[in-house]
């Protein structure tokens, strides 16, 4: 049970928008958090974590994500270089769990971004080419196709995927936007309902400012 939920929340750490340009971390597009609220001056959004949830470390999200990158393998060499890209060009922002990590029965919420390359993207182009990427592996399973809804003002992707990690199926709730240059993720691991119901509260009361 241990290790189904590092698999678990491995998804969390490794999936990402595909993209050809490196991005640096600046502290302003790293955010911040002043209590229960996560604050990013450069994509000007602000979204309240789950109450009493966990911020995981630096160091904790870097171990897993060594780990997840091998786990998340699809076995098809065109999604693989897709996913291994993905990855390396990311930045993850908010990372929080409803338990430290390793327990059991928890679920996990991530928000990270990726400067894209060229303007264009559309959040339902980025949705879709994640789901082709990772059903490249037919073990995993699509649960609810691609689909566009309004959060914040904003509009965004969405798809339900199971993913197989080491022969543990993964929920995986995606979510994706793009503001200016950068496309914004969030994604939702879970076992049960209930995680699922808070992790989608928490996204759907993000807020964006032109401040």
């Amino acid at each position: 049970m241990k290790l189904r939920f590092l698999l678990q929340i491995f998804v969390v750490l490794v999936v990402a928008t595909f993209s050809s340009s490196a991005q640096t971390a600046t502290p302003d597009l790293l955010g911040t958090f002043d209590g229960g609220r996560y604050t990013n001056k450069v994509l000007k959004f602000g979204i309240t974590i789950p109450d009493g949830w966990l911020i995981a470390e630096t160091e904790e999200r870097k171990a897993l994500t060594k780990v997840g990158s091998e786990a998340i393998k699809t076995g098809n060499r065109q999604a693989d270089l897709l996913l291994a890209e993905g990855q390396n060009k990311e930045i993850i922002l908010v990372f929080v769990t409803e338990k430290p990590l390793g327990s059991i029965n928890n679920g996990a919420f991530g928000m990270s971004t990726t400067k894209l390359p060229v303007k264009g993207y559309t959040p339902k182009f980025l949705t879709e080419t994640f789901k082709s990427t990772l059903l490249a592996n037919p073990k995993n399973r699509l649960v609810k196709d691609v689909s566009i809804e309004t959060i914040g003002g904003r509009t965004w992707g969405n798809v339900l995927i199971d993913l197989d990690f080491l022969g543990q199926i993964v929920h995986t709730n995606y979510f994706v936007t793009v503001i200016g240059d950068y496309a914004l993720v969030a994604t939702m691991s879970y076992q049960d309902s209930r995680h699922l119901n808070i992790m989608d509260a928490a996204l759907r009361g993000i807020k964006f400012s032109e401040k």
